[in-house]
């Protein structure tokens, strides 16, 4: 027997019963487009399946020369993050968590809960749209108490694309926003499409450790074999 075909045969046979052994199978991974219209959601927001629309237009007369509402997308206005923060109590964050680059007077968010398994992945694409050019607005995604802001008027562009990697199997509310800082005037928008959520890591990943488990042990019976 040559020495490849030996590699191959004794990588082969450890692969297939490392696998057994530790009961994995290789189902395909747990993928789905996000249906955001199951989504709990807060002020003024538009959820369909597979994106989501959301402002921070309150539809008052704060956007001039344009009418009361202009960018006012689900005829819902945009709810208090201060004095009252209803907004950052419906996402159950602190009271100063948005708070970011100034503070947060309103907004809009969606939220959900997710469980996933270590490694688990939820990918989407975004864009960020402001009238804004000194306070900075700025649309978020946040996972439990940590909010990621993705965009303010310094860097508001199209077809951006964000993943975030779960490190630990659970459950995690996850949601994204849209805020007013330091004043309740002139509106921006933030719009979400493309979300995917891969509650399960691929099984490729889990494929390949294993394939270079039964490459090094078959490693070692090669030199064994050859040294006797």
């Amino acid at each position: 027997m040559s020495i490849s075909r030996f590699i191959q045969r004794s990588t082969l046979s450890v692969s297939i019963v490392t696998l057994a052994s530790l009961g994995i199978t290789t189902s395909p991974s747990e993928a789905a487009s996000v249906d955001f219209s199951t989504w709990e959601k807060f002020g003024d927001v538009l959820p369909q399946p597979g994106l989501v629309f959301l402002t921070n237009d309150a539809i008052q007369q704060d956007d001039d020369p344009k009418p009361s509402g202009f960018y006012n997308v689900s005829g819902q206005p945009a709810g208090e993050a201060s004095p009252n923060p209803d907004l950052q109590a419906f996402l159950g964050l602190g009271d100063s968590a948005l708070d970011i680059d100034g503070q947060a007077f309103e907004g809009s968010a969606i939220k959900s809960l997710v469980t996933v398994e270590d490694g688990g992945k939820f990918s989407f694409d975004w864009s960020f749209s402001t009238q804004e050019t000194v306070n900075k607005d700025f649309g978020f995604f946040f996972v439990n108490n940590r909010v990621f802001k993705l965009a303010d008027y310094t860097n508001a562009s199209f077809a951006n694309s964000y993943t975030y990697n779960f490190r630990k199997a659970g459950t995690y509310t996850i949601g994204f926003g849209v805020v007013d800082i330091d004043d309740y005037t002139t509106s921006s928008t933030f719009l979400l499409t493309k979300a995917n959520l891969e509650t399960v890591p691929e099984p490729l990943t889990i494929l390949g450790s294993l394939t270079a488990l039964g490459f090094g042990v078959g490693m070692r019976r090669l030199r064994k074999k050859m040294s006797a």
